[in-house]
């Protein structure tokens, strides 16, 4: 992981001086990193960071004067090759006795794991706007169409999700029809029919 994990940087974006942390993870010793360029070092680029898709940190405390933080994709070496990571770096100044800044430490910590649960708490909170939506829909009216519309109107707004559709049993034909659906010709719909129990994807 990044925890633990610090550098030090000078105005012109070469490492001074890094920590044990760094180089472990680098699989390289200091000397092998001290003097090269830190986007070199963290993302083999050739150029600086720029915005929007990946801000400076060194940059911004240069400009501000003071701490700022900024957040990071950092490829991470595994034992399955590499894979993205994000990375929180919070970057403070150094000065001189005439308050220069004359380098800036970054401190990084990982935070993929807390990106992600974020997102799990989001997409639960999806799930549970979606079901009072029904719920709603069920306490204002008891007609069938109207519920399964805002039904499948309220999976609509799922991200990633571009059709739906909702197909009832009719119990004395064993046969599926399509009461609602969204993201689908009227063609398409009609082409398909009734399907029996047993047939294709929904019938199974």
């Amino acid at each position: 992981g990044l925890d633990g994990e610090w550098m030090v940087i000078e105005t012109e974006l070469r490492i001074t001086q890094v920590n044990a942390a760094v180089t472990r993870r680098h699989g390289s010793g200091e000397a092998t990193l001290i003097g090269r360029h830190c986007y070199e070092v963290s993302h083999g680029r050739q150029e600086p960071c720029a915005s929007p898709e990946c801000e400076c940190p060194v940059r911004k405390v240069l400009a501000s004067g003071k701490p700022e933080r900024v957040t990071h994709v950092h490829a991470v070496d595994t034992n399955d090759g590499s894979e993205d990571r994000y990375v929180d770096i919070i970057a403070t100044p150094v000065t001189d006795g005439l308050g220069n800044i004359v380098e800036v430490v970054e401190l990084l910590r990982d935070s993929t794991e807390a990106r992600k649960l974020e997102q799990q708490i989001m997409e639960a909170n999806r799930t549970l706007r979606a079901l009072n939506t029904v719920a709603s829909a069920l306490n204002e009216s008891m007609d069938l169409q109207t519920v399964l519309d805002v039904a499948l109107d309220s999976v609509m707004e799922m991200p990633q999700v571009d059709a739906g559709a909702i197909m009832l049993l009719d119990h004395e034909s064993q046969t599926l029809s399509h009461y609602a659906h969204r993201g689908m010709s009227e063609e398409f719909v009609t082409g398909i029919g009734e399907l029996a129990l047993g047939e294709g994807i929904v019938g199974k």
